[in-house]
């Protein structure tokens, strides 16, 4: 791990800044499993840092690690509303990416219990509630099917729920 790599995952952002006015930096650099830096920083919850990446112009917002995530995967499961707010207010972000195995920010969000950013998710209208995994299973059910187990989480499951009804009522006024 570089030195600013781990500074961006620990969340120190005076080291981040000094380390990135060195000129021959690379923004864009992965670790061994193909994260960025805004990946890792997004991924532990640190918005000072992924707000001082994103004010660079180098970075690629949307890069993807083996497994397909892009920061926002990360923040969606891992870092947090404030993360989410600030990766979703750039213009070029691509919020409903998926992985290889086809889950999406807001499928991860709900996997995860993350009520706040699923709803932060679902309050966009550009996201896509209507989306499958690679095995032709909507994303959503999976969770649904989780939350229904897990009475302690509720909420988030009845959200989940809501949006699954609406999707498949709305298919079928398609059909």
């Amino acid at each position: 791990m570089t030195p600013l790599v781990r500074a961006a995952y620990e969340g120190r952002e005076t080291i981040v800044k000094l380390l990135l006015r060195q000129a021959d930096v690379n923004l864009n650099t992965k670790d061994g499993s193909g994260r960025t830096l805004l990946s890792v920083s997004g991924l532990r919850g640190h918005d000072s840092v992924v707000k001082l990446l994103l004010s660079r112009k180098d970075v690629e917002v949307n890069s993807k690690d083996e497994a397909g995530m892009t920061p926002l995967h990360f923040a969606s499961c891992y870092g947090g509303q404030e993360v989410m707010r600030t990766l979703l207010a750039k213009v070029d972000i691509e919020v409903n990416p998926r992985t290889n195995s086809g889950n999406t920010p807001l499928s991860n969000a709900a996997f995860c219990g993350h009520l706040d950013v699923v709803k932060l998710l679902l309050a966009r209208a550009d996201i896509d509630v209507d989306s499958f995994d690679k095995h032709g299973e909507m994303l959503l059910s999976r969770a649904e099917r989780k939350f229904a187990m897990e009475p302690s989480d509720n909420e988030i499951g009845e959200v989940v729920n809501r949006a699954t009804v609406q999707v498949r009522s709305s298919n079928k006024d398609k059909d």
